[in-house]
């Protein structure tokens, strides 16, 4: 399944993300395309990386909203009198099934990583 079938899919089942970008989106659709196992998913794979990358998003949002800054946190480093601050990326890409819990898009993912067994 290419990019546009995915994406027409992702608009179908991740509505709440019609703000962002087709590109945006076509790129976290890419960086999360390695989690998802087309041996594990067989034909189901390109379903489970669109809930997969809805998850993602979604954690990517509530941590936005937690804090002003957004998904970002100031560290500092600081050696011989100077300090140095950045940003540090605190999106939690933890993919633990606890972690798939916290949205409707993991909890998906979850139930399709199930084992179908055939009767």
């Amino acid at each position: 399944m290419n990019n546009n079938s995915i994406l027409e899919t992702f608009r179908m089942i991740a509505d709440e993300f019609k703000e962002i970008s087709d590109e945006v989106v076509i790129k976290w659709i890419e960086l999360t395309r390695p989690f998802v196992s087309s041996l594990r998913f067989l034909r189901l794979r390109p379903q489970a990386l669109v809930y997969l990358t809805a998850h993602r998003l979604k954690l990517n949002q509530l941590t936005a909203d937690e804090s002003e800054g957004g998904a970002q946190e100031v560290s500092s480093i600081s050696d011989d009198g100077a300090t140095i601050n950045y940003a540090v990326n605190k999106i939690n890409m933890d993919l633990s099934d606890a972690a798939l819990r916290k949205t409707e898009y993991g909890l998906m993912f979850l139930v399709m990583r199930q084992p179908i067994l055939k009767v």
